[in-house]
Parts: structure tokens; C-alpha cells; sequence
């Protein structure tokens, strides 16, 4: 790639995170205006998880069947797998700092979980082209299966895990099988036979996917809304921040350059990991968090880690282009 060409790839990394911020700070300010009720945000959740996010699912497996992309999708997997137990072990270390408080809980949770499905994919779509996302769901696998089965277990303490009652099988086939899961399986299955939707239903699909980034972002704000601003700028929220967005992304780096991993399959490992703070951790925490302080450290960990991520995001962008 040429000296010009990366410079524009640069350039359209740092405009894609700037325009979702802005998207994100259109939320907050939706929110804080009262254009929208209280339980517009749940609601949103849903329509963006339940059907759009499912069709962005099927969407990036739209595409002929490689036994390349096979042997990737291995090696994603295990990338994957990999950065939930470095977020965690990272996650620890706030734990210990915070004295085993429900606020390192959530910033172990928010060292696990990025925003990648809002500003990730979107990203790494406007960078690389549609054909990145096969890659990019498959990595989401693992990082969605334990979005969706352990929130209540790594915010909860001891003392209320202990006496957490088991959830019935069907309650937990329900969770899993779930719209995205759903459609990832279909995807699956459809990428391997070869066979489509009719045309007119493709193209209601692809709509129905783009939806996804904007919806994200906007949800993204209106969640942090109800905080105040003097919430949202927490001192001690920044060396999470520094984590999240620098030091774990240059361990998983380092881990692909040591194991020879290149091209699109450590672009979708790094981008994915160098993203900001997952945005549902904030309604996470308001779900199974008891103190009401660590809702507001939930707030600021998203906000302080996605303001960040405008000039992360490019700087990944550029290493990985010259390595």
C-alpha cells in the first residue's frame, strides 16, 4: 500500500470514530432533552439486538465458501476466546485496586466486552469492504456467548452469587438461542450450502442491517444520558481507559505478531479489541449492580474509553498497515 493510500486510510479511520461520537453525543442529548421516554432505551435494545443486529448477522455470510476463510475462522476463534481471558486477568487487577468493590466488577466486565458490533463493524467495513464481515462475526461468537451468559455472574458478589438460584435449562436455551445467535447459526449454514434469499427479502435485510451502527450509537448516548456530565468524567475511570483502548489491543498485537497471524484476520482481532467499552454494560450494571455509584463508574468507563478510541482507532490503523 502506498505512502498516499495509507495516509487516506488514516484519515477515513479518524473520521469514522469522530462521526460516532457525534452519534453518540446526539444520544445524549436526545436523552437529556426528554425527546424520548425512559423506556425508549429498552426498547431501542430490542429492536437494535432482536432485528437488526440479526440481519447484519446473515449479511456478512452472504458470500461464496473458502476453505481459506475455514482455516481463519479457526485462528479467529482462538483469538477471541483469548481476549476474553485478558480482559478478564486485566479485569482482576481493577478488582484488587478497588478493594473487591461492585465498581471493579464492572470495569472487569467492561475489560471483556468492547463496542465492536456498533463502532467496530461499521469501521471495519468503511476500511477493509463488506467481505471483512464474515471474519468479523466469527469472532463475535465467543464474545457474544459470554455477553449474554455471564454479566450476572461477574458483576454479582460473592455473597449474592452464592445465593443466586440456578436458572432452568429452558430459561438458559432461551439466552442462548437468542435473534443474533439465531442468525449466526443460519448464516452458518447458509454460507456453507450456498443458498439465498429471495431477492426482495436480501435486499429488505440489507436495509434492515444498516440500521445497526446509527441505532447503536444513538442507544450508545441515550443510555449515558440520565448521568451528569460531572459523572461521566471520572479520574478514576482513566487507567481503565488506558487499558482498554492501548494495553490490551498491544498484547493480542504483539500475540499475532509473535504466532505470524496477518492481514485481515489481526486487523479484525485488533480493531475488535482496540474498541471502547461495550455500551450494555451500562444497563447491565443498572440490571445487577446494587450500588448506584458503580452505575455512574459504568457511564464514565464507556464515555471516557469511547472519546479516547477517536485517536486510538486511527493509531491502530496506521500500525497495523506498517507491520
Amino acid at each position: 500500500m502506498g505512502k498516499m493510500a495509507k495516509e487516506v486510510r488514516i484519515m477515513t479511520a479518524a473520521r469514522m470514530a469522530a462521526e460516532m461520537l457525534l452519534m453518540v453525543m446526539v444520544g445524549i442529548a436526545v436523552g437529556k432533552l426528554g425527546i424520548v421516554k425512559e423506556d425508549f432505551s429498552a426498547q431501542l435494545t430490542g429492536l437494535v439486538t432482536d432485528i437488526c443486529l440479526p440481519c447484519l448477522i446473515l449479511y456478512s455470510f452472504w458470500t461464496d465458501f473458502s476453505f481459506d476463510d475455514l482455516v481463519n475462522c479457526r485462528t479467529l476463534l482462538l483469538l477471541s476466546v483469548l481476549e476474553l481471558i485478558l480482559g478478564f486477568l486485566a479485569g482482576a487487577v481493577f478488582i484488587k485496586l478497588f478493594h473487591n468493590s461492585e465498581s471493579g466488577r464492572v470495569m472487569r466486565l467492561g475489560c471483556m466486552f468492547t463496542n465492536f458490533t456498533f463502532i467496530g463493524i461499521p469501521l471495519m467495513e468503511s476500511l477493509f469492504g463488506e467481505s471483512i464481515l464474515l471474519y468479523c462475526m466469527i469472532f463475535l461468537l465467543p464474545v457474544r456467548l459470554g455477553l449474554y451468559s455471564l454479566p450476572q455472574l461477574l458483576l454479582l458478589s460473592p455473597e449474592r452469587r452464592a445465593q443466586m438460584t440456578h436458572r432452568p435449562f429452558s430459561q438458559l436455551a432461551r439466552e442462548f438461542l437468542s435473534p443474533p445467535i439465531a442468525a449466526l447459526l443460519l448464516g452458518i449454514l447458509m454460507y456453507l450450502s450456498g443458498w439465498r434469499f429471495p431477492a426482495i427479502i436480501s435486499d429488505v435485510v440489507a436495509m434492515l442491517k444498516s440500521l445497526c451502527a446509527p441505532l447503536g450509537m444513538l442507544l450508545c448516548g441515550i443510555s449515558l444520558a440520565p448521568l451528569h456530565f460531572r459523572e461521566i468524567f471520572r479520574p478514576s475511570c482513566i487507567p481503565f481507559t488506558l487499558v482498554r483502548t492501548l494495553l490490551l489491543p498491544v498484547f493480542l498485537f504483539l500475540t499475532c505478531i509473535s504466532f505470524g497471524i496477518t492481514g485481515s484476520v489481526r486487523a479484525t482481532a485488533v480493531f475488535c479489541v482496540a474498541c471502547p467499552c461495550a455500551s450494555l454494560v451500562v444497563p447491565l450494571t443498572i440490571r445487577y449492580g446494587s450500588e448506584p455509584s458503580s452505575q455512574h463508574i459504568a457511564g464514565s468507563c464507556v464515555f471516557l474509553s469511547t472519546l479516547l478510541s477517536v485517536a486510538t482507532i486511527p493509531l491502530w490503523d496506521a500500525l497495523l498497515n506498517y507491520f
